[in-house]
């Protein structure tokens, strides 16, 4: 009777083995596949040269108008896209014929800066009667970035009284 239960342990012993076997073999181990990255192609990056006074151009001034006579101060007016601003302001600066610069400051966004589209600006700038009797108005956007290819400038030239 012991014999006839340990060879019927043997054979359940066996048999389980061999389901166990054919279960091992059926799935075998996960592969490993390596992923090797490729390397992205660098971005072509296009630096666009100064904004020209044109209806396309990122910003636009109605006041001082191209070659107007001015004296001090001066009120700057207009509208630029949203993103020529950064907390709702843009430098913009004051030089004579020579180059000199004569005064410097801000324009402030009227509504809201952060936006595609055109939003009202407005500004003064003081300064003292040059030597020359033209100048240039220089709006360049305010670029947090520091990136040369964010850089926007725009130049209206100017008369002295």
């Amino acid at each position: 009777m012991i014999r006839g239960l340990l060879i019927s342990l043997i054979v359940v012993i066996i048999f389980l083995s061999l389901i166990l076997l054919v279960v091992v073999f059926r799935n075998p181990a996960p592969q490993v596949i390596i992923v090797t990255p490729t390397p992205t192609p660098t971005p072509i990056i296009t630096i666009t040269p100064s904004v020209t006074s044109t209806p396309s151009s990122n910003i636009i001034i109605t006041s001082p108008l191209p070659n107007q006579l001015v004296s001090s101060p001066i009120t700057i007016s207009g509208k630029a896209v949203g993103n020529w601003f950064f907390e709702a302001v843009a430098p913009v600066k004051l030089v004579d014929g020579n180059g000199n610069i004569l005064s410097q400051g801000q324009i402030g966004a009227q509504g809201d800066w952060q936006t595609n589209n055109f939003v009202p600006f407005i500004g003064e700038l003081t300064y003292s009667t040059p030597n020359t009797n033209t100048g240039q108005l220089i709006f360049n956007n305010d670029n947090p970035s520091g990136l040369p290819q964010n850089n926007q400038q725009f130049i209206l030239p100017i008369r002295f009284r």
